[in-house]
């Protein structure tokens, strides 16, 4: 990266007690935009920081970022940074968490070329990179840098905030996320959703007869069939897409800036994934097929709550469910659902599962 960071070693801290109370008050914060927020002014009082941008990214995926601006700055750097990385609220410039296209490698070019004069990559773990970019004078003050050191160290400890959270936050089977995290996700995104003016999607899937397979195969095969249909299903979404298993055999898709049409695409893909594969589920190389039911619901069309879209959801599923299962369907207010497959494509997969199961009830 071109320029230097700060240099801790040379010069001395400030005053003890204004080093130590200030990275009390940061380390106290649990957010981004917070950190910056807070940090900003005193960067600028001591450093003669006139703007300052943070990227934080998870692997090559920019999560958050926040940027601010001083009197004398640039007003329009914001702008020219949300164009390239993603459109940031308007309240905090908080970037939208997995929306953002640009390439790891790209960030410092990016804050670069819109005039910040000093560029740094902080580590902090094996995932997290925050990418800081700030605008001021080239000489930084020797008493100053323990202001710079406590903004690390705020933004380190953010990071290992962060990273127990997720821990949290994913299911121990499947290794997607789970239903806390779906509850706080489906909140925050639909919030975005309507402050932009985009659509929000929801795509839920349920295994059909999985209570038979455990009884039938096993716990430990169960196990085995929801690992693979949550890895099958990640494979097939965006990056941006929020995949959650938040029951039993249930998993959530939500998608931000997705419309019925393409909602429905995807609903269908996932009920073929589901019915096209054989699984291996015991040592001896025993394999079963499984079918899963999908229901689908976007907003605004059929909601304007989190609540609302996931009983809207649900209820398409239901509907599925109720059809024969191994179909997929998108909630209709008026019909209540209709089929989101190609003409005849779920019937004549309902039919033959319908048959299958006849044939092994009667046998």
């Amino acid at each position: 990266m071109s320029g230097q960071p700060p240099d801790h070693r040379r010069g001395g801290d400030p005053a003890p007690s204004d080093a130590l109370s200030t990275l009390r008050r940061w380390l106290a914060l649990d957010s981004l935009e917070e950190i910056c927020t807070r940090a900003f002014p005193v960067l600028q009082e001591h450093m003669g920081v006139e703007s300052l941008v943070v990227v934080e990214l998870h692997g090559r995926r920019v999560v958050r970022w926040s940027g601010h601006v001083g009197e004398t700055a640039d007003p329009t750097m914001i702008q020219q940074i949300e164009e390239v990385i993603g459109r940031g609220s308007a309240e905090s410039r908080d970037g939208l968490a997995g929306s953002q296209t640009a390439a790891t490698a790209d960030i410092p070019e990016i804050l670069s070329a819109t005039g910040l004069n000093h560029l740094q990559r902080l580590q902090s773990g094996s995932a997290t990179i925050f990418d800081i970019g700030w605008r001021g004078a080239p000489h930084v003050p020797d008493d100053a840098h323990g202001y710079w050191r406590s903004f690390e160290l705020s933004l380190e400890n953010l990071a290992r905030r962060d990273a127990l959270l997720e821990l949290s936050h994913i299911d121990p089977v499947t290794r997607v996320y789970n239903r806390r995290h779906f509850n706080q996700r489906i909140h925050e995104e639909l919030q975005r959703a309507k402050r932009y003016g985009r659509p929000l999607s929801l795509v839920l899937l349920d295994l059909d007869r999985f209570k038979l397979l455990n009884d039938t195969h096993g716990h430990q095969a169960g196990d085995i069939i929801l690992r693979y249909i949550g890895q099958s299903i990640r494979r097939s979404v965006r990056a941006i897409d929020i995949l959650c298993r938040i029951g039993g055999d249930e998993f959530a898709v939500l998608m931000p800036d997705t419309d019925m049409d393409s909602c429905c695409a995807l609903a269908e893909r996932l009920r073929d994934l589901t019915s096209t594969r054989s699984i291996t589920v015991g040592p001896a190389g025993s394999s079963v097929t499984v079918s899963a039911s999908v229901g689908a619901a976007t907003f605004p069309r059929h909601a304007d709550s989190p609540e609302r879209v996931l009983w809207c959801a649900d209820m398409a599923l239901l509907a599925a469910k109720h059809a024969g299962g191994a179909r997929s369907a998108y909630f209709d207010p008026a019909l209540h659902s209709t089929g989101c497959a190609r003409d005849g494509e779920s019937e004549r997969h309902s039919d033959a599962t319908r048959k299958q199961t006849d044939r092994t009830q009667s046998s």
